[in-house]
């Protein structure tokens, strides 16, 4: 009897010894963390992140996503062609100064030289634009869901008539942004242009602009978009629609600095015959 059992011992010890060692694969349970503990990060794997507060997602098409603030200083080139054979040089110097803790509080500027040419016996001019002012504020960020407001005021300020609308034009827009995955975030805004001033007598801006932005990442430096935006004309009682395409290109590691290629095109007749045919452009822009 003495001797069966020292030979079960001795089993249950060979199997103790023998089997994790062999099969570390079935010493399942001994590796399993107590309950309540949490498992440690295996190293080199990536960390938890917001894909919101993700600085590159941010900075690609700034200027339509009222939740993307943050301080810079961007300045912008673009040629926009009309109907007719009519077609504008631009070049913005464009701004925003975030505030707050969690820079929920920005105001931001535009100022637009523009060189317009004209045919037809209309007279090309050159010279200073209306200058837009804005100020933003982000209502809440869950980090799978942020909302913010902006009001945006265009004044008459334009040198020559040709270079402005003529029209002090009052926007209020509501945003929300939300990520789709770890590199790619959805941005929809709900906007309203309204004018409470025109100098000329003529009709002034009435529309409802409701506008759809994707940005997805494509490496640590290299961002691109597609901004859908449509707007309804009620004077003119028709829909616009226009399609703008870009990516954004971090220059230094820290993402300070970035340029911004795009172009846009209108989806539709009523669109390329009283807005734009085209507008391609550069932005370069400096994150403070």
């Amino acid at each position: 009897m003495p001797a069966k059992r020292a030979y079960w011992v001795a089993v249950v010890i060979a199997r103790i010894a023998f089997v994790p060692a062999c099969f570390p694969g079935l010493d399942v349970e001994a590796q399993q963390q107590p309950p309540g503990s949490v498992a440690p990060t295996p190293a080199g794997a990536p960390a938890h992140s917001r894909p919101l507060d993700d600085v590159l997602l941010k900075e690609a098409d700034e200027d339509s996503v009222p939740t993307d603030l943050f301080s810079r200083v961007s300045f912008e080139y673009d040629h926009q062609s009309f109907s007719g054979g009519a077609d504008n040089d631009r070049f913005r110097i464009k701004g925003t100064q975030a505030f707050g803790p969690k820079y929920q509080l920005g105001f931001g500027y535009e100022i637009p030289l523009i060189d317009a040419h004209r045919t037809g016996g209309v007279p090309s001019a050159s010279g200073l634009g209306d200058i837009k002012l804005i100020t933003s504020a982000v209502l809440g960020d869950t980090g799978k869901f942020k909302n913010a407001v902006v009001a945006e005021f265009t004044f008459p300020s334009a040198s020559k008539d040709i270079l402005g609308l003529g029209q002090t034009i009052i926007k209020g827009a509501w945003s929300f942004s939300t990520p789709l995955s770890e590199r790619t975030a959805l941005s929809g805004i709900l906007g309203y242009n309204k004018a409470v001033n025109t100098n000329r007598g003529q009709q002034g801006v009435n529309s409802f602009e409701p506008q759809a932005v994707l940005v997805r990442k494509f490496s640590g430096r290299v961002a691109g978009y597609l901004d859908y935006d449509t707007y309804r004309d009620f004077n003119a009682n028709h829909f616009g629609q226009l399609l703008k395409g870009g990516l954004t290109f971090g220059l230094d590691p820290r993402l300070q600095w970035s340029v911004s290629p795009y172009a846009q095109f209108p989806l539709n007749h009523f669109t390329s015959s009283t807005n734009i045919k085209s507008d391609v452009g550069v932005e370069l822009s400096w994150r403070f």
